[in-house]
């Protein structure tokens, strides 16, 4: 906030694009490379805006500033409106001092919650009938973690165009819906319902922007927009409400957030898919984004298939042990909890009566001490793999009981692919006569059916589903490895995926370069060639 409206005293007026760029300002300033980006689109929209035209000279003299004088430029950009000009432009003259603009004054009136260090707590306790400060003090504690009482009283304070507020106790009701998926079906449903009324008074709100209270200092919590629409249609969908789901999602579509309604990632990353080349197996009338990829391309999952009879031998003494301690036979393995090290899904992605259960074994390139006590040989394979070692990212062993649904629902992140490893793959019960798979599995619009000892390949960003069918003679037990994105356009956030401590290794930082140009290159002849036979 404090970058916008110092970026907003540089201009008399600004276009929606330029106010787009003063937006990725704000949101990049922990990544340097996107905040030089972002900060010469919000200087290009400068240039244009003073002289009426697009000035190139002036944009491309701007580009060739270093990183230190951008983030020098953007110190300045704090301290004033004077010398921010003198510090970003070449060629030009800053305002005079005492220039008036009518843009910043007119946003610092209706927005003085943008002077900093206000303490609504003290100021919601001196004056309990103060809206604004029960509302900040509300989403504080809501934030702080207090969800219940937090909703509660987001839902007590807010008035019916403060929208942040609503969208805040909208998310309240759908994180209560999680909790009670495993518990009470009827309660998920109630809660469910409530997220989508709320969320939908939010958006109306949202939408009627001269009617949101004045000041309204709440804008500095607000949430980025394709999480509340994440929310929003996974609580429709959740209910049954496939129709009006679809229609919440291809908001994000409308608005520029995701390329495809099915895809849905919190940010959406550049990837070969979305930008247009003429390369053509990225453009024209084949141009789609698949979901599933050929995993014979991914050294990783190519390396994991090979060892997969030592995975799977590990994955059978450690069952054995645990049957071992509970004093069970083959029928109980692996049920419950009382397994060690496997722990219970727990973000209401599966409802009563289905079972599912993770042992994790690497998270963000590190090893996980325990489950690699029990699995010594799949973490050593694991640790020659650099496509694994990457931020936000995980290796685990996922099993999933009999008569166990998977909700629909998409990963948060683009700038990971998902491997699936299958080690256990049940079958239809003996004498049961039963039409399809035990166990099913949909992304995108694609389905499929996991073979034991084959991996499978998939945007884990796109929507996607699980089915154990009640039937089925076992549980399904697959390894689940989260690597970068190769199709990502731009190197640079390539590189930025992968952990620091890989990242300091230029021989890993070469070798991971080519193993993604190898791999594009092995499928855009794939795809090539199947464009032509089409």
């Amino acid at each position: 906030k404090i970058l916008e409206s110092g970026a907003l005293v540089l201009s008399r007026s600004w276009s929606s694009t330029c106010l787009q760029s003063v937006i990725a300002v704000s949101r990049s300033v922990l990544d340097l490379q996107r905040l030089r980006k972002s900060v010469v689109s919000v200087v290009a929209c400068r240039v244009r805006g003073r002289y009426g035209r697009r000035s190139s000279r002036g944009t491309l003299k701007v580009m060739r500033f270093s990183v230190t004088q951008v983030v020098g430029a953007l110190a300045m950009l704090l301290s004033g409106p004077t010398q921010v000009m003198a510090a970003t432009t070449v060629g030009t003259t800053a305002q005079p001092t005492g220039t008036t603009n009518t843009v910043a004054a007119t946003t610092a009136a209706r927005h003085p919650q943008q002077q900093p260090f206000v303490d609504w707590d003290a100021q919601h306790a001196a004056n309990p009938s103060d809206p604004t400060a029960a509302a900040m003090t509300a989403l504080l504690r809501f934030k702080a973690g207090n969800l219940d009482r937090g909703t509660m009283a987001l839902l007590e304070a807010a008035n019916e165009w403060d929208w942040v507020a609503l969208q805040y106790a909208a998310a309240g009701y759908g994180m209560m819906a999680r909790k009670l998926a495993r518990e009470d079906a009827d309660r998920e449903a109630v809660a469910l319902t409530r997220s989508v009324a709320l969320y939908a008074r939010a958006d109306f709100a949202r939408r009627n922007r001269t009617r949101w209270p004045v000041p309204y200092p709440q804008l500095e919590l607000a949430a980025p927009q394709t999480l509340a629409l994440r929310g929003w249609g996974d609580a429709a969908a959740w209910l049954g409400q496939e129709s009006e789901a679809r229609a919440i999602f291809e908001i994000g579509v409308t608005t520029g957030h995701w390329t495809t309604a099915l895809c849905r990632p919190d940010r959406e990353l550049q990837t070969v898919f979305t930008k247009r080349s003429g390369d053509g197996w990225m453009s024209g009338k084949h141009h789609h984004h698949p979901v599933f990829f050929d995993p014979s391309a991914f050294p990783a999952a190519v390396s994991l298939r090979a060892h997969i009879g030592t995975i799977r031998d590990e994955l059978n003494r450690y069952l054995e042990a645990g049957e071992d301690q509970r004093g069970g036979g083959p029928t109980t393995a692996m049920m419950g909890t009382a397994v060690p090290g496997f722990r219970t899904e727990s973000a209401g992605l599966h409802g009563v009566g289905g079972e599912w259960g993770q042992l994790t074994l690497v998270v963000n390139g590190k090893t996980r001490s325990q489950g690699c006590s029990w699995f010594p040989r799949t973490c050593r394979i694991l640790e020659t793999l650099p496509e694994v070692a990457i931020v936000n990212g995980q290796v685990k062993i996922s099993r999933l009981a009999p008569g166990t649904t998977i909700r629909p629902h998409c990963g948060p992140s683009n700038a990971r692919l998902r491997i699936h490893c299958a080690l256990v793959v049940p079958g239809q019960r003996t004498g049961h006569r039963s039409e399809g798979a035990a166990a099913t599995f949909w992304v995108g619009g694609d389905t499929q059916q996991w073979v034991e000892g084959e991996c499978l390949v998939f945007d884990e960003s796109c929507e996607h589903r699980a089915v154990v069918s009640e039937t089925a003679d076992s549980h399904r037990v697959v390894l689940i490895a989260d690597i970068v994105n190769p199709f990502l356009a731009d190197p640079d956030e390539y590189m930025a995926t992968i952990v620091p401590q890989l990242k300091a290794k230029p021989m890993l930082r070469t070798e991971l370069l080519e193993r993604r140009r190898t791999t594009l290159a092995q499928l855009a002849a794939a795809w090539a060639r199947s464009a032509g036979e089409l």
